[in-house]
């Protein structure tokens, strides 16, 4: 069958004192999603004008300083919920939010999702402040 390939810009993920930073993605295809350190400086997503976050000098992990604020949930365990292993292999464990015996699984799950959404809200904050300072600095320059 066949198909046609059409070019779209990429998604601006920052503009920063006139510094435009955007989305890069897998391959350079829109269908693989968004990279989560990965960006460009160039509108045409051309490879020389990539980067990962991560490598630049203003880049400092919060997971850690995060961590110490907001308390991590139990592990998602038999160890810790003793119920799981009345389960039979290949049980679907959505089948379970009405049974009581579940009630301390399925509020640790709840805050096991509040959880990964901090976490997600403090990297994506972390990643936008190392391209500000990156850009303050001269790190990066539009391309």
């Amino acid at each position: 069958m066949p198909f046609t390939s059409e070019w779209v810009p990429p998604e601006i993920f920052l503009t920063h004192k006139g510094v435009t930073v955007y989305h890069a993605y897998k391959d350079n295809d829109l269908c693989n999603g968004r990279s989560n350190y990965w960006f460009t400086m160039s509108e045409k997503d051309e490879v020389d004008h990539q980067f990962d976050v991560r490598e630049l000098p203003t880049w400092k992990p919060l997971l850690k300083k995060v961590e110490e604020t907001v308390k991590r949930p139990k592990l998602m365990s038999a160890e810790n919920f003793p119920v799981l292993s009345t389960l039979s292999i290949g049980a679907n464990i959505t089948n379970t939010k009405s049974d009581p015996r579940f009630k301390e699984y399925w509020k640790e799950d709840a805050r096991w999702q509040k959880y990964r959404e901090i976490m997600a809200c403090a990297e994506l904050a972390n990643t936008k402040k190392a391209i500000r300072q990156a850009i303050e600095q001269k790190i990066l320059k539009q391309a």
